[in-house]
């Protein structure tokens, strides 16, 4: 199973604005693939590839880690790895804090425990909304307007999810395995 550690997204001003960008770079000639805007989340921990033995694992560890402080996250405007100018990831911006910093902490180091390779970068919370295919067709103006594009929404994290990804040609798709409440 292709595993990873997230938040679900699930807010309508943010499906709006997502569907409007995603339309934006199609109907600018953008080559890529994008996810449904009922599978927005943030990764905490992308786990990859893993044998089913090590599922249950996973959760009875997940099932541990609560938040000591309750994890309220800001939406900002939209972003792109490496940058806006060429972009193979474009992102919704989120603002961290220290709750979502040591939940996400707390993931890395027990996940590393249990035979998971640590992370090299530092953690970049966002929400991937469009994966390039040929940044060469990307066009200066374009640039300028994603980056123009603000949001300012504020949501409340209730659960984190362990989720599975299924690999297809248009595009993964995600299915919940296990939920966890993080306010309890």
């Amino acid at each position: 199973m292709r595993l990873f550690i997230a938040i679900d997204i699930n807010n309508q001003i943010i499906a709006h604005k997502v569907s409007a960008i995603q339309s934006l770079l199609v109907d600018n000639g953008v080559k890529g693939t994008y996810p449904s805007v009922n599978q927005l989340h943030i990764t905490l921990k992308f786990l990859g590839e893993t044998p089913e033995h090590k599922v249950q694992l996973i959760d009875e560890v997940l099932k541990k880690i609560k938040a000591t402080d309750e994890i309220v996250l800001k939406i900002n405007g939209v972003g792109g790895f490496p940058s806006l100018k060429r972009p193979r990831i474009i992102y919704l911006d989120v603002v961290a804090n220290d709750p979502l910093y040591t939940i996400q902490s707390r993931i890395e180091h027990e996940m590393s425990r249990l035979g998971f390779k640590r992370e090299g970068r530092p953690f970049k919370p966002h929400i991937t909304i469009f994966r390039v295919k040929k940044p060469w067709t990307w066009r200066q103006s374009l640039e300028k307007e994603l980056a123009g594009i603000g949001l300012d929404v504020t949501i409340r994290v209730l659960e984190i999810k362990l989720k599975e990804s299924i690999l297809t040609p248009t595009g993964p798709i995600y299915r919940d395995v296990s939920v966890y409440k993080i306010g309890d």
